[in-house]
């Protein structure tokens, strides 16, 4: 809010949350599937997932390694030597120690390796039980000592493209996302397949390195066309970049009633005459979260009047949901239904009486009613539920410059952007709060920084001429 006449009123947020089915944490940690590998190494094994041919999808971003772990245990490489004889018996004794870690490997796995490790110590050319010495330590947990035994390895095969990968998912299990590629993309030099380009594509995705994500995704796709959670990975990066019409294209192409659910949200969010035959196709469903998923795709392309059609739908079904409500009240707001909002609102709060961000949106109603009081404290109490709130600490502190109180604003605003320094209501409101206490050159730099944050077609006139005038007193008091 602005205290000043002559300047444009900064935008307030209201938050339209989507769908909780739809909040995978957007920015997308590492999705790697654990649960599915470890899954299926119960039912088949790990040696039959290490030898699954290139044309069935395997993808994973965690280590599993269980019973029937295919480890290659000394045995056979006692089998592939010539026979020898040691008169002072320090062969039998390592030969021992092979018999006894052969039979604890699935028991005691931790036990099974320093066992080996024993044999390695007496006998260091035996350099390819350090693999099996890896295996191990990864079933019991030991992932440094893993990493450890896999890197003596790899000095003598540095070539082994099934060792790059395991060492790359210790990597990844320990947030080395960086190391983790390098490994993979030298793996993939000796040995190309859709797991690891998976696994590359999932080391950027979780650096913010979409590019190279997208091409890693890609290449996963062209040696394996059916791999699922590659198609999902790229179609949810290309959405996020903007490039809608190319995510429809690729989820086209996935099979299942999520690929064609998210397409339709998609195809909503695109709009055009596809859009309007999506509606009128799905505005007779009687599927909850298929309504609400579509009505997110079109309260994101601004079709309120159809978000809103479906919600309602959607409610009277599930009247029990809570975020179906929020966005019922969100959308009711937005269409200027105030009674029908505030309604919405209140059943919300019945329900989850810390659902913080239904107390942020009552404040934007009680403010832009100037009820001012009321919009203080839904804002304090979204701050209870969700401490730090950027939006509610950004409005609280417009509050306190509508009533010509700017030192407070500034102090709160001064915290919103130590948390987001790209939040741009925050600085321009800064900006007002150092104009009322004649601080120009500060108000200057506030007002230069939330330019840099926006596009120039949302930026109003008034801010420009108000830099400008403010560019000719600062130089003429030097």
């Amino acid at each position: 809010m602005i205290a000043r006449k002559e300047l444009p009123e900064p935008p307030l947020e209201i938050v339209f949350e989507s769908p909780s089915y739809h909040k995978t944490n957007p920015r997308w940690k590492l999705l790697g599937v654990a649960s599915l590998v470890l899954v299926l190494v119960g039912m088949y094994g790990w040696d039959q997932l290490s030898q699954t041919p290139v044309g069935e999808p395997v993808s994973t971003g965690e280590v599993a390694l269980l019973e029937g772990s295919g480890i290659v245990t000394p045995a056979l490489y006692l089998q592939e030597e010539e026979p020898h004889v040691d008169s002072s018996g320090e062969e039998e004794e390592v030969l021992s120690w092979i018999l006894a870690a052969q039979k604890v490997e699935t028991s005691d796995p931790s036990h099974a390796a320093d066992l080996y490790r024993r044999v390695v110590e007496f006998q260091p050319k035996r350099i390819q039980i350090w693999k099996t010495i890896g295996d191990l330590r990864l079933q019991s947990g030991e992932d440094g000592l893993a990493k450890q035994a896999y890197q003596t390895y790899l000095k003598e095969f540095p070539r082994d493209a099934s060792v790059l990968e395991l060492m790359a998912e210790v990597e990844i299990r320990s947030g080395r996302e960086e190391e983790a590629a390098r490994l993979l993309k030298r793996a993939l030099q000796e040995s190309p397949s859709a797991r690891l380009w998976f696994l590359l594509g999932n080391c950027h995705l979780a650096r913010g390195n979409g590019p190279d994500a997208i091409q890693a995704y890609q290449e996963t796709m062209q040696l394996d066309p059916k791999h699922t959670e590659a198609r999902y990975h790229l179609a949810r990066i290309l959405e996020e970049k903007g490039r809608v019409r190319e995510a429809i294209a690729i989820l086209d192409g996935g099979e299942g009633s999520l690929f064609r659910l998210h397409r339709d949200r998609l195809v909503a969010q695109a709009g055009g005459i596809p859009a309007k035959q999506l509606f009128q196709r799905i505005s007779s469903s009687t599927d909850a979260f298929q309504l609400a998923t579509v009505a997110s795709g079109f309260h994101f392309s601004g079709s309120f009047v159809e978000a809103k059609t479906l919600l309602d739908r959607a409610v009277t079904f599930q009247p029990d949901r809570v975020d179906l409500r929020h966005n019922r009240g969100t959308l009711a707001f937005e269409l200027g239904e105030r009674d029908l909002a505030l309604e919405e609102y209140l059943a919300v709060l019945k329900m989850d009486p810390m659902h913080g961000e239904t107390h942020f949106n009552m404040g934007i109603l009680y403010e832009r009613e100037d009820q001012l009081e009321k919009a203080l404290s839904s804002y304090e109490a979204t701050l209870q539920c969700i401490p730090n709130h950027a939006g509610a600490m950004n409005n609280i502190g417009a509050l306190y410059l509508r009533v010509g109180k700017p030192a407070p604003a500034r102090m709160l605003l001064a915290k919103v952007l130590k948390k987001d320094p790209a939040h741009a209501s925050a600085h321009v409101n800064l900006a007002w709060a150092y104009l009322m206490e004649g601080q120009e050159e500060e108000a200057l730099s506030s007002l230069r920084k939330y330019v840099s944050l926006l596009s120039p077609d949302h930026v109003d006139p008034e801010v420009y001429e108000k830099i400008s005038l403010l560019e000719q007193k600062v130089l003429d008091k030097e």
